[in-house]
């Protein structure tokens, strides 16, 4: 009996570590980076993770890494998320539902250093990362989609910060 377990545990370590499914945002590389401002001050840094460094749309998983530079409460964020949304024209009964799941998964606050992380697996499920531990994700099929758009959308209200992310950066 003992012999057929080995075989089973290799297969699980295998899978467990090479799944694409079950990756998480470390185990992918970075595209690009962008430095987002607003009147000249610095607001965050965010930076677009795939499994090998480029970009392709609608191709998952993939993981959008925001490092604030600066306190910013909530029900700010939230704020800006909803406008971002509504300039994409997503319609208001999807961002309500979206915004209250967010409102209880989001901290209170975030801090300079702190970065908050949306994961999208291959099967499109989400899950938020807050300095790296897990919050979980918004219970909705679109959303991860939705949410990544705000910064990778052609309808982007920020193009230049689209550019800067989809471009792979240029080795050092």
């Amino acid at each position: 009996m003992f012999k057929f377990k080995m075989p089973l545990l290799l297969m699980a370590s295998w899978l467990l570590f090479t799944n694409p499914l079950l990756a998480s945002p470390n185990e992918l590389q970075a595209v690009g980076t962008s430095q987002v401002k607003a009147f000249f001050a610095r607001i965050y840094e965010a930076t677009l993770k795939t499994p090998d460094g480029r970009y392709q749309a609608n191709r998952y998983p993939l993981a959008l890494e925001i490092r604030y530079q600066r306190y910013i409460a909530k029900e700010m964020l939230l704020n800006v998320t909803d406008q971002q949304w509504r300039h994409l024209g997503v319609p208001a009964p999807e961002r309500q539902q979206w915004l209250t799941q967010l409102q209880k998964l989001w901290p209170n606050a975030v801090q300079a250093g702190d970065t908050l992380t949306l994961y999208v697996d291959a099967k499109r499920g989400n899950r938020f990362y807050y300095n790296g531990k897990p919050l979980g994700g918004v219970n909705h099929a679109r959303f991860g989609e939705q949410f990544l758009a705000i910064w990778l959308s052609p309808k982007t209200s920020r193009p230049d910060i689209r550019q800067q992310l989809i471009t792979p950066r240029k080795p050092t």
